[in-house]
Formats: structure tokens, sequence, C-alpha cells
């Protein structure tokens, strides 16, 4: 299968991919993982929030709770920096997930992010 991601940032910065993903279900969700050219990435979806963790040249961990706050750390080989994620909106149906968020440093929104992730059929 393909998972389609697509995201753009308060600055007009556009991105969309698809990529080949395993799909595992879960108990309680389904993981989602995929290789891009930074590394590895998984897709946690539950009922109710969202997990994405990434390990290669970007590594992180970031948690997505509807009207939550949370934290994450952003580790590159040369930038290592302890960052909040506040999720403004999450959207979970069957084959999409619509997220809206900010990256906050030190009290201040530094970027405002929308993401899709689309399963796709082959």
């Amino acid at each position: 299968m393909y998972l389609l991601i697509k995201s753009e940032d308060q600055f007009g910065n556009k991105y969309e991919k698809s990529f080949i993903s395993q799909k595992t279900l879960l108990d309680n969700g389904i993981i989602y993982s995929y290789s891009d050219d930074h590394g590895e990435s998984k897709i946690f979806l539950y009922e109710n929030h969202i997990e994405i963790y990434r390990k290669g040249q970007i590594n992180t961990k970031q948690i997505f709770k509807p009207k939550e706050m949370t934290n994450f750390l952003y580790l590159t080989k040369e930038f290592k920096k302890n960052l909040f994620l506040n999720t403004n909106f999450l959207d979970i149906s069957e084959k999409n997930i619509y997220l809206i968020y900010d990256v906050i440093d030190e009290n201040e929104v530094i970027n405002t992010i929308k993401l899709k992730i689309i399963e796709l059929e082959p």
C-alpha cells in the first residue's frame, strides 16, 4: 500500500510525496511504516491521537492530541532542540488523517503546519 503525505507551513512551504508503506493492525490502532530520504518513519494511529516517530538524519517522537500541548526533542547531526507541539485540529477517519499544529519554542509559535496523511491503494 501507499501513503500520501502532504504538508504546508505558515511560510508557504509545501511538500507532497507518496511512499510505499507497511500497515500493521494493532488491538488499539494502526502503525504505518515507511522510509524516506531522511530515514525510517512510523505513524501510530490511535482512536483519539497520533504519534509520529522518525529515525535517521532526523530523530524525533511527536505526539499529537487534540487541544493539547506536548513536548518533543528534534535531533539532527547539527541540531538538538526541545520544542512543543500544540495540536489545534485533529481529524482521524478510516484512511485519512488531517492535522493542524503549532511548533512552539520558548512560548513563541515558530511555525504552523497543516498535515494530511492519506492511505492509498496500489
